[in-house]
């Protein structure tokens, strides 16, 4: 991701709607353009304890969303998740 993720997650949690939208999108396209990359900054991000709580939890959800979809046309989007499907 070229901005840092740890301030994206904090505004993806904004009150603010325009920063909160803005922030939702980065997030959606970092997971579009390059899905194992956005994975692993996900990982990243939890296990450095030296990031806020609420980034680290949101990195967490987000992370268990992307891997483990209950929808299955989106869990098919990519390899990763096939797999953990066919699991």
């Amino acid at each position: 991701m070229s901005q840092d993720i740890t301030a994206v997650l904090l505004q993806a949690q904004s009150m603010d709607m325009v920063q909160r939208k803005a922030a939702e999108a980065t997030l959606k396209a970092a997971e579009e353009s390059n899905f194992a990359l956005f994975l692993f900054a996900l990982i990243a991000e939890m296990q450095n304890a030296a990031k806020p709580a609420t980034a680290r939890i949101l990195a967490g959800l987000l992370l268990k969303n992307s891997l483990t979809a209950k929808d299955a046309a989106r869990a098919q989007v990519h390899p990763v998740r096939r797999s953990l499907r066919a699991a």
